[in-house]
């Protein structure tokens, strides 16, 4: 083991060291990240040392409200884990609500060991930050008695984008004996990020993209590789409330395109969300629909001036 440990169960707010419900864990580990709104939670970039970073994860907590008034007593995560060293943060058998999957015995919640690492979607882990969280994983699986594949990600268990990047930089490659991150992601987001998945539908992005650019709008691009619409749906969800960063979902988009997150996000209504999903079931349907997408952009961009795109769009794609 070349990790350092710290303890931080003394100096965050709440009651880390409550045990009620405690119960060895059995399920193996479950990584997590920040995710905080603004896309940086602070630690990587230096604004907060990482005890600040937890002391503030632990206010939060605290004052949330879990479902139907449910409160807790303090962060809902057993360790942290940053460059060389992992935070104890709760007692090693504490019963937490960190993969919102209930409290039964053989609930994730109930049996398995979360560890959090303090990113956001705006900012990627470090090269000693992945060494230092497979060490721990290989020790906290051999205490339990398990395997690699009982190592995962928040979002493989519940509807969620947690943790983020770090599913391709460590949890699939600790898992596949892979190679570990960071990678370089595979697109950089812009404001508006039209994804398609098929050729025809792709042709009508890329009017749309041409469109918008010839009046000015110049933050937006097609988005056509899996690994990128997955990537930039990701961004636009965990940046929820965005304003920044918009994922338009041109046509009909496979489960490999989308993440669970975005695939449970279909039916959002189009006049408050930021993230668009056009799942159209024929051309036709997918063109108006794309339609509508840039009239609400246009209407963001230019107030009141709107007409001036859509009538040339749907005129240039029929």
């Amino acid at each position: 083991m070349t990790y350092k440990t710290v303890d931080l169960r003394d100096q965050i707010p709440g009651d880390p060291v409550a045990n009620q419900g405690a119960k060895e864990k059995t399920k193996g580990v479950v990584v997590h990240y920040n995710g905080a709104d603004n896309g940086f939670a602070g630690v990587a970039d230096g604004e907060l040392s990482v005890q600040q970073r937890y002391a503030n994860d632990a206010n939060d907590h605290i004052q949330r409200d879990w479902g139907d008034g449910a409160t807790v007593n303090g962060v809902q995560y057993h360790y942290g884990c940053w460059e060389d060293t992992i935070y104890i943060l709760r007692n090693p058998d504490a019963k937490l609500w960190h993969c919102g999957d209930g409290i039964e015995e053989d609930s994730f919640n109930y049996s398995a060991t979360a560890v959090q690492v303090p990113i956001s979607t705006r900012e990627q882990v470090t090269v000693r930050t992945v060494q230092t969280l497979r060490e721990f994983c290989d020790d906290e699986l051999e205490r339990q008695g398990l395997g690699a594949p009982e190592v995962r990600g928040h979002q493989e268990i519940s509807s969620t984008t947690c943790p983020h990047s770090l599913m391709d930089d460590f949890v699939r490659p600790y898992r596949t004996d892979g190679e570990f991150g960071p990678h370089e992601p595979p697109i950089k987001p812009v404001k508006y990020n039209l994804c398609a998945s098929d050729v025809p539908d792709a042709e009508v992005a890329k009017v749309a993209e041409e469109r918008l650019k010839t009046i000015g709008i110049t933050e937006v691009q097609v988005v056509i590789e899996p690994d990128q619409i997955r990537y930039v749906s990701d961004v636009a969800y965990s940046n929820f409330p965005v304003g920044a960063i918009v994922a338009i979902h041109v046509g009909s988009p496979t489960l490999k395109h989308v993440t669970l997150e975005v695939r449970d996000s279909f039916g959002l209504d189009w006049d408050t969300s930021d993230n668009w999903s056009c799942a159209g079931s024929d051309l036709n349907h997918t063109k108006k629909l794309v339609g509508d997408a840039l009239k609400e952009i246009w209407t963001r961009e230019y107030m009141r001036l709107h007409d001036l795109l859509v009538a040339p769009f749907l005129e240039a794609v029929n």
